[in-house]
This record gives structure tokens, sequence and C-alpha cells, in this order.
């Protein structure tokens, strides 16, 4: 699956958690995310997986922006992690 994400940006009010993410992952791709606490990995993450929406920005897979594919589609998605970290 490749994965594009464009000017993702998501704000928690007036905190900008994410600001103009750009990103390109190719299938088969390994990517380790890595920083700070607040540094918006979980943000990230949720935002992939269809957790919550993006204040402005693009997620692509394959080509089809996530936020409007069919269910079908976004159940092919998943996000294990501890339930203390989201």
């Amino acid at each position: 699956m490749h994965l594009t994400v464009r000017q993702l940006a998501k704000a928690y009010g007036l905190l900008w958690a994410l600001r103009d993410i750009d990103l390109d992952i190719p299938p088969g791709e390994f990517v380790a995310l890595l920083g700070p606490n607040g540094a918006g990995k979980s943000t990230l993450l949720k935002l992939l997986a269809g957790l919550t929406h993006a204040t402005r920005g693009r997620i692509e897979m394959d080509g089809l922006e996530v936020s409007q594919t069919p269910a079908a589609v976004r159940s092919s998605i998943g996000l294990l992690a501890p339930a203390e970290h989201l």
C-alpha cells in the first residue's frame, strides 16, 4: 500500500499538534516515528488510522483519499498501541 500525506495538520483549539506534514511511503517500506513527548507522534498515528479528523491536508492510500473511501477500504488500516498512549 502506498501512503501519501500532503500538508497534514491537526489543531486542538488554538494548539497545533501537527502542521504541514508531508510523507511519501512506498509499499513495503517501514518507518519509525521518533520524538519527544508532545511531538505529535500519537496524533499522526490517530490521523492515519482514521480515529480523528485532520484540521487540513490529505491522506491517500494507493491514490484514494482515506476520508472519502468506503468503509471496506478503511477497514484494512489497523493501529495497535497501548491504551494509555491514545
